[in-house]
């Protein structure tokens, strides 16, 4: 298991969801620290590193608790 899935992993445990292999794979492949926009949307993936600060950020828990 590499660095970046371990950590995704301990995430995964950490929040109590399990992500599927797909979201794993394309998480793996932001570098850390990163953001991958789909040009002209509004839509950005953070990298797996900033997953827990934006979902506290954002309060997501309190808005959209079914989601992470």
């Amino acid at each position: 298991m590499s660095e970046t899935e371990n950590k995704i992993s301990i995430i995964e445990k950490e929040v109590g969801i399990h992500f599927p292999e797909s979201y794993k794979r394309f998480l793996g492949q932001i570098p850390e620290g990163e953001i991958y926009e789909v040009e002209n949307t509004g839509i950005v993936f953070y990298s797996w590193s900033d997953l827990r600060e934006r979902n506290t950020t954002y309060e997501i828990k309190e808005y959209d608790p079914d989601s992470l």
